[in-house]
């Protein structure tokens, strides 16, 4: 019991921290909105563009990779159509 007790106590003091590290950033953002709100906005504009490309180009190349995936299904799929089934018997055992 003593163990589990030891662990909850060690949690809470992480979470304790990292509230205390979020609030601490929380108060210097705002900080620097109060007294540079146009730099501020600026900043965060490109942030944004910047996230914004990225995730563009990860659609990109999310939407190739499945499209090779699709090509790939589709010949797997010819194969397994004009397959033909043989029934294998070895001569040696006979």
């Amino acid at each position: 019991m003593s163990d589990l007790l030891k662990r909850v106590k060690t949690n809470a003091l992480l979470s304790a921290a990292l509230y205390a590290l979020l609030g601490a950033i929380t108060l210097i953002l705002g900080g620097i909105l109060v007294y540079g709100p146009f730099e501020a906005f600026t900043t965060v504009v490109r942030f944004i563009g910047v996230f914004l490309v990225y995730a563009g180009l990860s659609d990109l190349w999310i939407s190739v990779q499945v499209g090779k995936d699709v090509r790939q299904a589709e010949k797997d799929a010819s194969a397994m159509r004009n397959a033909i089934d043989i029934k294998y018997r070895d001569i040696k055992d006979e």
